[in-house]
């Protein structure tokens, strides 16, 4: 072989890995866009409308949860952590007496 074809079986080597990487990202792309799309979002009855998150400017948190240390710490950190799972993007407050 000379050199000419192995400059010319590195060159179609080189291509096929660069379209074999560009469908693998473009099959990443289509299907982290098909799940975002499929998110399952919590709507309110009466209307259908999605949620509203936002909050006052002088406001940290959207909710406030105070329990007894004894009783209730690993349930009222579960129940946070399964809230902020449901609605991405909320800020609760946990005080632990």
């Amino acid at each position: 072989m000379s050199s000419l074809e192995n400059s010319y079986q590195a060159t179609i080597t080189a291509v096929m890995i660069t379209v074999a990487l560009l469908v693998i990202a473009v099959l990443f792309i289509v299907v982290f866009t098909r799940n975002a799309i499929n998110a399952p979002t919590i709507r309110l009855v009466s209307t259908g409308a999605t949620s509203n998150l936002g909050i006052p400017s002088k406001c940290k948190y959207h909710a406030f949860m105070l329990n007894v240390w004894t009783t209730g710490k690993d349930k009222a950190q579960n129940l946070v952590c399964m809230i902020q799972l449901v609605l991405s993007g909320i800020s609760i407050l946990i005080l632990i007496n």
